[in-house]
């Protein structure tokens, strides 16, 4: 379960909390169910900001110094409040013409601070799974890409298998068509996508 740290009002937040993890439980238990992310949440973290000087430029620097190797962002919206993560999936990077997307999948800590070359079955088809999933999804709008891959990337204490999609675009009026196609991949709500997208959707209030 990927563990996300957010801040925002109380007033239209309904995280998935303790009362909540029964639902989890029993929707992981269901046969087609593989794996399920959700976010979780953390009221001491809400407490222990709670008088104190916070800055969030503050903390947003201190994540791109720590988490070198991911994309760290900090977003409001009105609807969901202000959000602070990091994360190492990419999902579309580039210009003019030339664009990029990845797999990301499998999961294993750093060896002595160093990328794992030994990955056993069940990460390497997880890796596989969402390989599939990002080829189909881009075949289903004709576009053909060049992969390399899987190789281990970081991803701050931790290390997931990564396979990158490069590809061109004639036409750059439809990406944000590309977008709805890719996003959210496996690897950002579980296995099946669609039953783990819906069970989030249904459950998780975020």
């Amino acid at each position: 379960m990927r563990l996300l740290c957010k801040y925002k009002s109380k007033k239209i937040f309904r995280p998935l909390t303790r009362r909540s993890m029964p639902t989890v439980f029993k929707h992981l238990s269901m046969p087609y169910v593989t794996g399920l992310l959700t976010s979780w949440y953390f009221p001491g973290v809400l407490r222990w900001i709670k008088g104190r000087t916070f800055s969030l430029s503050s903390v947003f620097r201190a994540a791109c110094k720590r988490y070198i190797h991911s994309y760290i962002y900090l977003c409001y919206t009105p609807q969901t409040g202000i959000w602070l993560g990091s994360t190492p999936e990419i999902i579309l990077s580039g210009e003019k013409d030339e664009w990029n997307t990845v797999a990301l999948a499998g999961t294993q800590p750093l060896q002595d601070g160093k990328l794992p070359q030994v990955w056993d079955e069940k990460n390497r088809k997880e890796q596989d799974y969402v390989t599939a999933y990002i080829r189909s999804r881009l075949l289903s709008l004709g576009i053909h890409s060049t992969e390399s891959g899987p190789y281990p990337a970081y991803a701050g204490a931790l290390s997931h298998l990564k396979t990158d999609f490069h590809f061109s675009l004639r036409d750059n009026n439809g990406l944000g068509d590309l977008l709805k196609v890719l996003h959210p991949t496996p690897a950002v709500c579980g296995l099946p996508k669609e039953e783990a997208y819906r069970f989030i959707l249904e459950n998780e209030g975020v």
